[in-house]
């Protein structure tokens, strides 16, 4: 479901007439030329709780099909929440909702439950920002999590600014969602960078790719398919401060290597998990094993995995770990909120 909120422009005409003055998702989408478009979370964080709740009523109640009053609810996070988030999560969902049970999961470490595993670092990097997620037998220590403003929206602002300064023209408002689209089938990352940026240039016919708009029309695309996702690598041109924030995934991944405890470094590093819709561009994998080797040279031992579902990893992870039964212990229920309030959410966490 798009995380889209619409509102109708002329709200007391629709309740005088008993219809609903909002739509949801696609619907909202849809009809986003005549309606007021709330998006309730932007980078990675939940800014609007009000249409949250709708969003999430609409989840239970439309697509769902089912009532959460007779459902435990397990949700995922991202590591920008607050704890003031989680509680107005908590109070939403026990007092709106009036769920029996209600658990939070980090979407990193949900990640690496649906391979198997509780040790690992995740690269989770999707369409809010990226985060090098350390998990060690299922706990996170957020001191040890690296954080970058690279994101599924800046790679996607950085193929529109392409497509404007060769002259095509797009609109940031409207044709957005249409310029994901391009990015996801035609943008992959180049395991020499340089090198082919150079092709391009010398051997643009051979290199060029057509795609075909919705209209009819025809865009060619050349070197664009590789300098949007280079972002993943070279992010400089989002912030110039030399520090974490600067660096591109391969790096990340490797100075996390020293944010971690020393006992347990190695046995981290022999698995570190690809999730998230950044990670599906081709040759991800190869390029990051590149830099961290560039960087680490022969000292330094890892095995990347990049599970084919990785767009879906926390999901996956969710739904394996709620069936587990050592996890009964980790629902927080409705009696422990009542007893103890909101703050049992920050309370009872991993």
């Amino acid at each position: 479901i798009p995380t889209y909120v619409g509102y109708s422009k002329l709200p007391a005409i629709d309740i005088a007439i008993d219809k609903c003055n909002y739509k949801i998702g696609q619907k909202a989408f849809s009809k986003r030329g005549l309606l007021n478009m709330v998006a309730p979370i932007q980078n990675r964080r939940i800014v609007d709780f009000e249409a949250m709740e709708k969003l999430w009523h609409h989840s239970i109640y439309e697509a769902l099909k089912t009532t959460p009053d007779d459902n435990s609810v397990l949700l995922t996070e991202s590591c920008e929440y607050s704890d003031e988030d989680r509680k107005k999560i908590a109070e939403i969902f026990f007092e709106g909702f009036n769920v029996p049970s209600l658990y939070i999961g980090n979407q990193g470490a949900l990640a690496l439950f649906s391979t198997g595993s509780t040790k690992g670092v995740v690269l989770d990097s999707g369409e809010g920002g990226t985060h090098i997620i350390p998990v060690f037998e299922g706990y996170i220590s957020p001191y040890s999590i690296l954080s970058s403003p690279i994101s599924g929206k800046e790679i996607t602002k950085k193929l529109l600014d392409l497509f404007i300064e060769k002259g095509l023209t797009f609109s940031r408002h409207y044709d957005f969602d249409l310029l994901k689209k391009i990015k996801e089938e035609r943008c992959y990352i180049s395991t020499d960078y340089e090198k082919e940026l150079k092709d391009f240039n010398e051997k643009a016919n051979t290199k060029d790719v057509l795609y075909s708009l919705p209209d009819g029309q025809t865009i060619k695309m050349n070197k664009e398919q590789i300098q949007a996702p280079e972002l993943l690598f070279d992010p400089s041109s989002l912030i110039s401060t030399l520090d974490t924030k600067s660096m591109g995934v391969g790096e990340l991944i490797y100075r996390s290597y020293f944010a971690i405890d020393t006992e347990i470094k190695k046995t981290l590093f022999d698995k570190i998990v690809l999730c998230g819709g950044n990670t599906l561009f081709p040759n991800i994998a190869e390029r990051i094993s590149k830099s961290i080797k560039t960087l680490g040279g022969n000292s330094l031992s890892f095995k990347l995995y990049c599970p084919a579902e990785r767009s879906q990893s926390p999901w996956i992870g969710g739904s394996v770990l709620s069936c587990l039964t050592p996890f009964e212990s980790m629902w927080i229920s409705k009696q422990e909120y009542e007893e103890a309030g909101p703050d049992i959410i920050n309370i009872k966490k991993i």
